[in-house]
């Protein structure tokens, strides 16, 4: 066969095929919106997160398989599922579409710049992976975002799912540990509670029958739905500016629970004269250095619990 029919026919091979290509689903996209993969890592290797926002930085670090986050102020354990969730959504980032091919057309879909967070991904020895990610309201609704990813080495930006949008772009403080109290209510022997006035209510336990020190009897129903309530006790918002040196002269209310197998458990509110709004601070010794604030109704509340001496009846 001679060499200029076996071209002939090879060219009408490649043409066959193309044309059956042409017909499949995946070739009929158009190519921006083809799903790119973007980042790919392995979770199990990753040892340190950072997340770099303007001039702050949040640092995740893991140490004998814990997670500790830090903020250079602050630093607490992490719950590694939550720090996996954030991995995994990375493990096979795609693009549903190409929105800029150069970094300075960014889009912005309302009036604000978006921020940009700078995630770098370590392992034991070297970087392994970086990326911007950045999000802004859609202008058609207030119920979406769009999210948009960038790698260093390329000036494409991409928009990508939401979802990943909803997990790397959270505010740093919620990466702070909130827990205030935890222990097992069924363990409790013995509360004793100090209000500001000096007055002290002590009760004790025996025989599912609770006596406090005016004579009164009270039956486990009626304090054990209070001690599950605040048995696994989080704060909302931390007291940054308090400071405990210098309010020691204001007076406070203070619980001290008696726990089977465990030391005393105590809880104390803080009179903050200085703040308007959210007046009380409150902390636990199980978690020093944790001051969180709050205003008459919700932490404070679900706390305050008698008048007076006697047990609140609403409780």
């Amino acid at each position: 066969m001679k060499l200029r029919n076996l071209f002939f026919i090879g060219a009408f091979l490649v043409f066959a095929l193309a044309m059956a290509l042409k017909h499949l689903p995946y070739f009929q996209k158009s190519v921006s919106y083809l799903e790119i993969p973007l980042v790919a890592i392995e979770p199990a290797e990753v040892q340190t997160i950072s997340i770099q926002k303007g001039t702050e930085e949040l640092l995740l670090t893991k140490a004998s398989g814990n997670w500790l986050s830090t903020n250079g102020q602050w630093s607490n354990n992490l719950d590694g599922d939550r720090v996996l969730a954030l991995l995994n959504a990375l493990r096979s980032v795609k693009s549903i579409g190409i929105v800029a091919q150069n970094e300075a057309a960014w889009p912005q879909f309302n009036q604000a710049p978006p921020e940009v967070h700078f995630v770098r991904l370590y392992n034991k020895k070297a970087l392994m992976k970086s990326f911007y990610l950045s999000a802004t309201a859609r202008p058609d609704t207030s119920l979406d975002q769009a999210v948009f990813l960038r790698l260093p080495q390329t000036t494409l930006v991409y928009e990508v799912p939401g979802q990943l949008g909803s997990l790397w772009l959270q505010p740093f403080g919620l990466y702070r540990d909130r827990q205030l109290l935890v222990f097992d209510p069924q363990a409790v022997r013995q509360i004793r509670i100090e209000t500001p006035l000096g007055d002290s209510l002590r009760l004790i336990h025996a025989d599912s029958i609770w006596q406090d020190n005016l004579g009164e009897f009270w039956q486990d129903s009626q304090l054990r739905p209070w001690l599950q309530s605040i048995s696994n006790l989080q704060g909302q918002s931390y007291a940054e500016r308090f400071n405990e040196v210098e309010k020691q002269g204001l007076p406070t209310t203070r619980y001290t629970f008696s726990i089977d197998n465990q030391g005393p458990v105590t809880l104390e509110i803080y009179a903050d004269s200085n703040q308007v709004d959210f007046p009380f601070v409150i902390r636990s010794n199980q978690f020093p250095g944790r001051y969180f604030k709050s205003d008459s109704t919700g932490l404070y509340q679900d706390l305050k619990f008698f008048n007076n001496g006697r047990f609140n009846s609403g409780l």
